[in-house]
């Protein structure tokens, strides 16, 4: 018998959270679609030819600028959508009297509940396979602007502006090609442990080499400025040269100082290879590695939240208590994402990640506690 209420209920609700995710993402395509549809036809009016009309190029153009943008959506609203899902599911046992017949039949309230709560925390688990290895894949196309699909480049070239890498070293250029991983008039600044220029090495373009972790100059000139016995005391001299630049300026790490998107977007192998790099904030790292699994236990924390306004044994106005979970809830996780984001010298990252957590907590727990069982 359990087993039987067990699968109809997880069923509703597998049912009400496939709905609500498929209304929520196309109303999110369609107000972002219209608000700069201009962008899309401008695009597929340039690749027309390529497609065979200016339908399929408009239709494919969508497809694939919001395919990726609507995974990447759905893992921070999977959360709330599971709450929006177990509400519809309760209230809809609730008005044709099946949770009161449940009630009345010696099941405890907290079981009638647990196969939503063990479905919406599946759900949950399943945003982090996700996160993992899909959007990592997709991190080129998650990073364009509308304006781009005008053109079959995904990350835009743009220039370097004395980037500092994890040995004081200054690095510019006047352009930087992603795909190709080629930096154009290039200029780098060696300096001492002090700040003081050793140094210059310039080039007209400069390749990196992923297996020495240089950039390899291009007919590079370099301009050495002696500062008394500095160069023969100081280990910044060694790594004048206008053949190379070793240096922790990789091309992933100037695409995020470009984008601060970008650190979202990787996977979580990808990120700890991050935390040894000098040139990379360590605290912003950290804080997004921890909040992929803080986040996930804030969902289920909400869920579990909002569980006490549908769980009635009397009659209650189901329009009411929607309002009131969806009040709790919307705050709470609108509150934990934003928290999440906080950042700033003096602040520990681990802390600011898991503080939702650790103060929803008790908030559930009083929560559950109220729920006449």
């Amino acid at each position: 018998m359990l087993k039987t209420l067990d699968r109809y209920i997880v069923r509703q609700f597998l049912l009400n959270f496939v709905i609500l995710m498929t209304v929520l993402m196309c109303l999110f395509v369609l107000v972002d679609m219209i608000w700069d549809l201009d962008e899309f036809t401008q695009a597929a009016s340039r690749h027309s030819a390529r497609y065979g009309g200016f339908v399929p190029a408009l239709l494919m153009i969508l497809i694939d600028f919001y395919a990726p943008l609507i995974l990447m959506v759905m893992v921070y609203f999977v959360g709330i959508v599971t709450v929006g899902a177990m509400g519809f599911t309760f209230s809809h046992l609730t008005r044709t009297r099946e949770l009161v017949a449940m009630a009345f039949g010696g099941q405890s309230m907290y079981r009638i509940a647990a196969p939503v709560l063990i479905a919406g925390a599946i759900i949950n688990l399943l945003a982090l396979p996700n996160q993992e290895f899909i959007i990592p894949e997709l991190a080129s196309k998650l990073m364009r602007r509308k304006q781009q699909l005008k053109s079959d480049v995904e990350v835009r070239p743009f220039a370097i502006r004395h980037a500092l890498d994890g040995h004081g070293h200054l690095l510019s250029a006047a352009q930087f090609d992603r795909p190709s991983m080629t930096l154009t008039d290039v200029a780098v600044l060696i300096r001492d442990s002090h700040g003081r220029a050793l140094a210059r090495v310039a080039a007209p373009a400069a390749v990196w080499d992923e297996a020495g972790s240089r950039w390899v100059f291009s007919q590079g000139k370099a301009s050495i400025r002696l500062i008394g016995d500095v160069l023969a005391n100081d280990p910044s001299a060694a790594k004048i040269s206008d053949e190379e630049f070793v240096s922790t300026l990789t091309p992933d790490v100037l695409v995020a100082r470009r984008t601060n998107l970008y650190f979202s977007l990787l996977s979580f192998d990808s990120l700890y290879e991050f935390l040894g790099n000098p040139a990379v904030d360590r605290a912003q790292v950290l804080q997004i590695m921890h909040g992929r699994f803080s986040l996930l236990a804030v969902n289920i924390l909400i869920l579990a939240m909002g569980l006490p306004f549908f769980l009635l044994r009397e009659e209650a106005n189901p329009l009411m208590q929607g309002v009131k979970a969806a009040g709790l809830c919307l705050g709470c996780w609108g509150t934990a994402l934003v928290t999440m984001q906080i950042s700033g010298e003096g602040l520990n990252p681990v802390t600011i990640a898991w503080l939702p957590v650790v103060l929803y907590l008790p908030l559930t727990a009083g929560m559950l506690m109220t729920v006449r069982t």
